[in-house]
C-alpha cells in the first residue's frame, strides 16, 4: 500500500481532466497532454492528484496495481456534450470499486448531450456524488474543490440545479500580439507555437483547429501567455 494519499482523476480523453485539475489548483503547472499511464501532481503533504490515461487498454493494464493505491475517493470526469465520454464513465466506474465524485464538465456549452437525470441515475447507482461544473468558467469548481479536499461533508453538497438551456452563442478569445517579438525563454513548446501563430486575426478556436488541440487547452495557454506578458491583450468575442 502506498504511503501517499492518491486522488485519481479519470475520464475519456477530451473530457477535460487536465483543464479541471488546472481550474481546481491554479498554482500547478499542468501538462495538458494525455498521460501514457498516469501523471501525479502534489497538492498537499502526502496528497497527490493522479491523472489517469483515458484509454480503456491502459485502465485494464493498471487494474492490478490500483489495489495498492491509497485512495479515499476518486474523480470521474465526463463531458456533458459527448455521449461516448459518459458511456466510458459508465463502463469504467464498476471496474475499480472506489468511492467516486462524478463530475459532469463543460456545463458552459449549449450542446448538452447528457441530461441531469441520466447523470443522477449513474451517480445513484454507483453511490457517487454528482457535480456539474465548467473548468472554463469556474462554475461549480469551488464546491468541488472543497468536497475533494474534505472541507465540507459530501452530505452537505447541494444537488446540481436543472440546467437552463444556454443561448446558441459561443465565447471565444482573440489574442493580440505585442509590437515586438517577446522572449521565449522558459516557455513550453505549445506556448512557443502559439506565439508564432498569433497575428491578431486568428481566434482561439482557429488556433485550436490549426494545432489540432482542444480549444479549452488553447484558451488556458493563451491566458498564461497574457499573464506572462507575452501578448498584448486577450479580447473576448462572441460568435
Amino acid at each position: 500500500m502506498e504511503r501517499r494519499e492518491i486522488t485519481p482523476f479519470l475520464g475519456l480523453k477530451g473530457s477535460g481532466k487536465s483543464s479541471l485539475i488546472s481550474a481546481l489548483f491554479p498554482d500547478l503547472e499542468v501538462n495538458f497532454e494525455e498521460p501514457e499511464y498516469y501523471r501525479d501532481y502534489m497538492v498537499g503533504e502526502w496528497h497527490y492528484i493522479r491523472e489517469v490515461s483515458g484509454k480503456e487498454e491502459t485502465i485494464r493494464l493498471l487494474l492490478p496495481a490500483t489495489s495498492k493505491w491509497r485512495v479515499e475517493r476518486a474523480v470521474m470526469v465526463f463531458d456533458l456534450s459527448r455521449k461516448e465520454s459518459f458511456s466510458w464513465a459508465i463502463g469504467t466506474m464498476p471496474l475499480l470499486g472506489w468511492r467516486f465524485l462524478l463530475v459532469g464538465n463543460k456545463s458552459d456549452l449549449p450542446e448538452r448531450m447528457i441530461s441531469l437525470s441520466e447523470a443522477s441515475s449513474l451517480a445513484e447507482r454507483e453511490g457517487a456524488k454528482l457535480f456539474i461544473v465548467s473548468a472554463l468558467t469556474g462554475d461549480g469548481v469551488e464546491e468541488l474543490k472543497r468536497a475533494l479536499m474534505g472541507e465540507i461533508p459530501l452530505e452537505e453538497v447541494s444537488v446540481p440545479p436543472t440546467p437552463v438551456p444556454a443561448p446558441a452563442l459561443r465565447r471565444d478569445y482573440l489574442p493580440i500580439p505585442l509590437d515586438h517579438s517577446p522572449s521565449t525563454d522558459g516557455l513550453s513548446e505549445i506556448e512557443i507555437k502559439l506565439l508564432e501563430l498569433i497575428d491578431g486575426k486568428k481566434t482561439a478556436f482557429e488556433l485550436s483547429q490549426e494545432l489540432g488541440t482542444e480549444i479549452r487547452t488553447i484558451q488556458i495557454y493563451l491566458k498564461r501567455l497574457q499573464a506572462k506578458g507575452k501578448i498584448k491583450d486577450l479580447k473576448l468575442v462572441v460568435r
